[in-house]
């Protein structure tokens, strides 16, 4: 579970980095960058915030969201 949740820590950066590449705009708090993103993105956001806060770890749908979520963006070389 630690592992998820700090795998969790790290991505919702890379959604912050994503962020202010797309926008030019840098969102310092990720509560605040809840309320931008839309999508997987939010979904990344939302389940960092609660792991943070405590919440429940459903490690199976957490790990296939994360998961899923990584490989779009692996798969996006910019061609």
């Amino acid at each position: 579970e630690d592992i998820l949740k700090d795998l969790y820590k790290a991505a919702s950066f890379v959604v912050q980095a994503i962020y202010f590449q797309e926008t030019g705009c840098y969102v310092k708090s990720q509560k605040d960058l809840l309320q931008k993103v839309s999508g997987e993105e939010r979904c990344i956001v939302e389940n960092f915030l609660s792991l943070k806060n405590g919440g429940k770890v459903d490690f199976i749908e957490m790990s296939n969201t994360l998961f899923a979520w990584a490989k779009k963006w692996i798969g996006n070389t910019g061609d």
